[in-house]
């Protein structure tokens, strides 16, 4: 029945390559849509990930990174590096501010953290984390999109900082994260002994779980996570904004496939009615005719997705040359997950011409 199935659609080679051209784009777009999902979940998670901290310190009803604020007295880091079980405590400053670059004004995420310590650094693509006042670290993305290069200068509240490096896994999408000194980043939010987070590494004879609850029991006026729970957490705060409508996207991708392979699908039974008739007549099970529509639509649906996929291939590059702030991070699982989306949506859109079917009738093959 595979030939037969083929045979009918190579019959109609200009719809045939419409449709897999239809296919193709929708199957584009969710893998479009899906390597920005791993992109952001990349960017959101990256900074808490590489950083050596196992444990997360922050204001009480603080949960993460990206939208909720959080001020501690620095004089706390004290009395943190003085719990049993903690080998090394350091502090972090996360300010929302303006900057001016090329004369434009650029909101930026801005983390200031002490370049000698072992935590809070970013993860570097080029220069140095061990930076000194008056210098930035800026989001690989958001310096490409702004064409900023080593050595340029930027204003922040009419201070000029001089770029020294650029990072990696810090471009949530909604926001790219940028690195300056703590002493800094303080003189720029008007408090110099305010923090936001601060970085716990336990000693290694001790379980993180025991240190967490130490650290709960002595400072009951904080919240305290675990680097899982503090990932976690920034995930869940992202899913509630930009993701749920890169999934919506990606939905509507899909209902736009099926309803492409439908569409081409019902008019090929409409148009072949007599073949089928025929089929009916000569002894073919009504089974064996819809397991010969069923594989048309499955044909349809393998080659658009690796059509879909070429074109992702192609396209990409230039996608994050025009938009760099784009992030995307294709895996090999997700691209999975799309085949798997591309054969559903081909057993969905073969659903209305299979009830076509049922009215071909095979005296029909004898009618004047």
């Amino acid at each position: 029945m595979v030939p037969v199935a083929r045979r009918l659609l190579l019959k109609q080679k200009s719809k045939f390559i419409i449709t897999i051209s239809g296919i193709g784009f929708s199957v584009m777009l969710m893998l479009f849509i899906t390597g920005i999902h791993e992109g952001v979940k990349t960017g959101v998670t990256g900074y808490v990930a590489n950083c050596p901290a196992q444990i997360w310190l922050c204001q009480k009803n603080s949960t993460n990174l990206l939208r909720s604020s959080s001020f501690l007295n620095e004089s706390i880091i004290g009395d943190v590096r003085n719990v049993d079980g903690v080998k090394n405590a350091d502090r972090i400053l996360r300010i929302i501010t303006t900057a001016e670059i090329q004369e434009k004004p650029v909101t930026l995420f801005l983390f200031g953290y002490k370049p000698n310590a072992l935590s809070g650094a970013p993860n570097m693509f080029e220069g140095s984390s061990e930076i000194q006042n008056g210098e930035i670290i800026l989001d690989r993305s958001f310096a490409l999109k702004n064409k900023l290069l080593l050595g340029d200068s930027i204003k922040i509240q009419d201070r000029g900082f001089r770029v020294a490096g650029f990072c990696t896994e810090t471009n949530a999408i909604v926001a790219q994260f940028s690195f300056t000194t703590l002493h800094d980043a303080q003189n720029l939010i008007g408090f110099p002994n305010i923090i936001s987070f601060i970085l716990v590494v336990p000693e290694n004879n001790i379980s993180d779980l025991i240190l967490i609850e130490r650290l709960k029991e002595k400072f009951d006026f904080l919240s305290v996570y675990s680097k899982k729970e503090f990932i976690k957490n920034n995930l869940e705060e992202m899913q509630t904004g930009v993701l749920p409508i890169l999934w919506a996207i990606g939905i509507f991708a899909a209902i736009s496939g099926a309803a492409v392979i439908s569409l081409m699908l019902y008019g090929s039974v409409l148009e072949k009615r007599d073949d089928y008739a025929m089929l009916k007549a000569v002894g073919a099970s009504h089974s064996q005719l819809l397991s010969i529509v069923g594989k048309q639509s499955v044909f349809i649906s393998l080659i658009g997705y690796f059509f879909g996929l070429l074109l992702y291939i192609i396209l990409s590059p230039a996608i994050i040359k025009l938009f760099p702030e784009i992030n995307l991070s294709l895996t090999g699982s997700a691209a999975v997950m799309v085949f798997a989306a591309s054969i559903f949506i081909g057993i969905i859109g073969a659903i209305v011409p299979i009830y076509k079917l049922y009215s071909i009738y095979p005296a029909e093959v004898f009618r004047a």
